[in-house]
């Protein structure tokens, strides 16, 4: 009778822990994210193969970039004649790119990620801070040599909107937008999709909505910023380019290295009761 109570008591604590199941639970010790069994290693894999394809595409247009190879800079001037020429006969857009640019500039988005770096120090999560932290610094500071060697001098265009210090390639704007949207998607995109529907129980899917906005959100403000920088007529066209590939390649390559280290653990996700 006795076996029996203890076997009833535990089939209703797992009742209850299927209907709150999408509160706080404590994380499950044995989770390393994202290297947790092979197919976690494919998609390190992958991203590796991706982040390095990146880097070589971004090298290629450098050299490019350096060079002044045939029809490179009259596509650039093409584009940063028209889109600054767009931008000046309406002053409406003018006043908001030009906020824009004072508000996503590089050290703006690295003062912005002061909040999340604190909130995940205190919830224990330091090294998922130290991937931020070497992802933002090796992006700025190589973005920064990068701009050195080339040397390349911003479009030189008629009533100027907007004047930017410094070399023009890549564009450091559009590299630290990319950076920013990717750990954003990194660190809020697991707990998301861990809100998942159990059929047998009757849940929906509450996480859609959240994870299409997050994605979104990240692959619509790297684009804006790029739109930004070409509007304001401080780059050519290949500098936003420039900053998307070095951008995206840093993110993955950091990405992996930290994650085949098993050192990148983020927030408790949630998870689905399992059924006796």
């Amino acid at each position: 009778m006795r076996g029996k109570s203890l076997a009833g008591k535990r089939q209703d604590e797992a009742a209850s822990e299927a209907v709150t199941w999408d509160e706080a639970d404590p994380p499950a010790p044995e989770e390393d994210w994202p290297l947790e069994n092979e197919s976690k290693l494919v998609l390190a894999g992958l991203l590796l193969f991706l982040g390095t394809t990146l880097l070589g595409g971004f090298v290629l247009l450098m050299v490019l970039v350096s060079t002044g190879l045939p029809h490179v800079p009259e596509i650039d001037h093409d584009v940063a004649t028209g889109a600054h020429g767009y931008v000046v006969d309406r002053p409406w857009l003018d006043s908001i790119l030009t906020v824009l640019g004072h508000a996503t500039e590089p050290f703006v988005i690295r003062a912005i990620f002061l909040i999340p770096a604190f909130v995940l120090w205190r919830h224990g999560a330091r090294r998922a801070v130290a991937w931020m932290v070497v992802t933002l610094a090796i992006g700025g500071t190589l973005n920064a040599v990068v701009k050195l060697l080339v040397d390349r001098a911003r479009p030189d265009l008629p009533d100027p909107i907007y004047l930017a210090a410094g070399a023009s390639f890549p564009s450091g704007h559009t590299t630290n937008a990319v950076m920013f949207a990717g750990i954003v998607v990194v660190l809020l995109e697991p707990s998301l999709r861990h809100h998942v529907r159990l059929p047998s129980d009757g849940f929906y899917l509450r996480s859609t909505r959240a994870r299409v906005a997050l994605w979104s959100g990240a692959l619509a403000f790297p684009v804006i910023v790029a739109l930004d920088r070409l509007g304001l007529g401080v780059h050519y066209l290949t500098d936003v380019i420039g900053g998307f590939l070095f951008g995206l390649s840093v993110l993955m390559i950091t990405l992996v290295a930290f994650s085949h280290s098993r050192t990148l653990k983020i927030w408790p996700r949630k998870q689905a009761p399992t059924r006796a």
